[in-house]
């Protein structure tokens, strides 16, 4: 079959010599497409080795460069991340059952993963100061929360401890308030007190409100409030709140807060739920638990040179 289909492409050449160079043109411009297709794969081929060696190929650059080993850079980056994370939680100490040795745990570990600040009941604030200078942890950002959880206690109760807060030498502070200052009639009281803390301490002082029973319209009437204030942030206090309800609330939160800063203080005991209240617009995170998550992640990703106790 071959033999006689050339054999009657050969006469038909040269029976037809327009025929014959249309087959010619044709062939030309198939050959021309086939050339440019060929060309469009092999670009997008050589376009997807570029990336991937941009992922990848500058690497052993830089560990030679800096005379150390590509593992050892990946590990620091790993850290770096880590610590990056972290400096966004707070570790919470307000329960009064905490032995001097496991204040000392916390606050070396807390040191070591890079922990943005340590939260601390007044009754701890001596104990903490020797315990930061016997293991010169002077960079440790250490926060006094006066009146935990619900605020109650006079003003004049709470002038006291943020005196004895700082002569402790403590880097912030942080008073709670009672909730019924948010209500309509207790609007000018809020004002006053809000004041009058921003006068006492003028860098790194917060207010905290319990939010469990916080209703938006109160919780919006504070946040004008405290925006106008010297106050640095409001730290929203959630306890025992479940993760699905406390997603729930700070989702109502966020359109009411402005562009004030949010702390939460909620029993957030995972890498994944802190990252999903960061999404929620929370600027801080607070938790007894910071330093077992920072320990998880360490495990995680497989950190070293991290010196835990």
């Amino acid at each position: 079959m071959t033999v006689k289909t050339e054999e009657i492409k050969d006469k038909n050449k040269n029976e037809n010599p327009v025929s014959d160079q249309a087959e010619k043109s044709e062939k030309s411009e198939t050959a021309l497409v086939i050339a440019t297709e060929t060309k469009k794969k092999s670009g997008k081929n050589n376009s997807r080795k570029k990336v991937d060696n941009d992922g990848y190929g500058e690497f052993p650059d830089l560990a030679k460069l800096m005379n150390a080993s590509e593992e050892s850079l990946k590990r620091e980056f790993f850290l770096f991340q880590v610590k990056k994370l972290m400096s966004k939680l707070g570790r919470v100490i307000v329960r009064y059952n905490e032995t001097e040795k496991e204040l000392e745990r916390i606050f070396v570990n807390s040191s070591e993963l890079g922990i943005g600040e340590v939260v601390v009941s007044p009754v701890y604030l001596s104990t903490t100061a020797r315990l930061i200078r016997k293991n010169e942890l002077n960079d440790l950002f250490v926060r006094s929360i006066i009146d935990f959880p619900f605020g109650e206690s006079s003003l004049k109760s709470k002038i006291a401890d943020i005196r004895d807060s700082l002569g402790a030498g403590v880097d912030g502070i942080t008073v709670v308030l009672p909730n019924v200052l948010t209500e309509k009639e207790n609007i000018r009281e809020l004002k006053k007190q809000v004041k009058k803390f921003g006068r006492s301490f003028k860098k790194g002082v917060s207010v905290a409100l319990n939010a469990t029973d916080l209703s938006d319209d109160a919780l919006s009437r504070a946040v004008k409030v405290i925006e106008k204030s010297r106050i640095e942030k409001l730290t929203l206090l959630f306890g025992e709140t479940a993760q699905p309800e406390l997603v729930k609330r700070l989702t109502a939160i966020n359109l009411v807060k402005g562009d004030l800063s949010i702390s939460a203080l909620a029993n957030v005991d995972t890498a994944e739920g802190m990252t999903e209240l960061f999404r929620l617009g929370v600027d801080s995170i607070l938790t007894p638990f910071a330093d077992g998550i920072g320990e998880e992640l360490i495990k995680r990703f497989k950190i070293e040179g991290v010196n835990l106790r």
